[in-house]
């Protein structure tokens, strides 16, 4: 079996995580709590995937805002090495004048990048049929947009700059990280 073939192994097939407001095996975080689903900023549904190494997406970085950048690499000491962990908003980019682009952002919705061209087939299949997956799973879903909330490795350096307008970080990596079988679940409104 492929690993498109494996993604989808939840929902139906495996007890979501348990919440405090109910100890029921089936459904969806939020379709337990008796809650809306959980949004982002822009009031798109949010979906989190579980981290692990199976697959791995390689990030665009060349456009990466200054405060996607503050909020990549934390708040290092000066001349230090960055390696951490952080969560980002992933989704097919509507927008883009390319095909099959996948966007990166900040939960704050600063733009972090785009999936590289060579992993952007494979992410928006994974996209499309996680996507197909929740709304077939709870078709109150059907009509929303959906981001996809993902565990992103970060690796770079804090230094001092030569210049003011020089940002005090060397961005050298970012990686989105998921585990297969995918694992996914949609929280409740905080």
């Amino acid at each position: 079996m492929g690993i498109l073939d494996n993604l989808i192994k939840l929902i139906s097939q495996q007890p979501p995580k348990q919440t405090k407001a109910t100890s029921s095996s089936e459904g969806l975080a939020y379709t337990q709590t008796g809650t809306g689903p959980q949004r982002d900023l822009k009031n798109r549904v949010v979906a989190k995937l579980a981290s692990g190494s199976q697959l791995v997406f390689s990030v665009n970085k060349q456009h990466v805002t200054g405060e996607a950048l503050k909020y990549l690499m934390g708040k290092p000491k000066e001349d230090d090495e960055v390696s951490r962990s952080v969560r980002l908003r992933m989704f097919r980019d509507d927008e883009s004048q390319f095909a099959n682009s996948v966007k990166l952002e900040t939960p704050r919705g600063d733009l972090v990048g785009w999936i590289l061209k060579a992993d952007s087939d494979l992410a928006c299949k994974l996209i499309d049929q996680l996507d197909d997956a929740l709304k077939a799973h709870d078709p109150a879903l059907r009509g929303e947009r959906i981001v996809f909330d993902v565990s992103a490795k970060v690796s770079g350096y804090s230094m001092m700059p030569e210049d003011e307008d020089d940002e005090p970080y060397d961005l050298e990596e970012v990686e989105i990280r998921i585990k297969d079988p995918v694992e996914m679940d949609v929280d409740g409104e905080k």
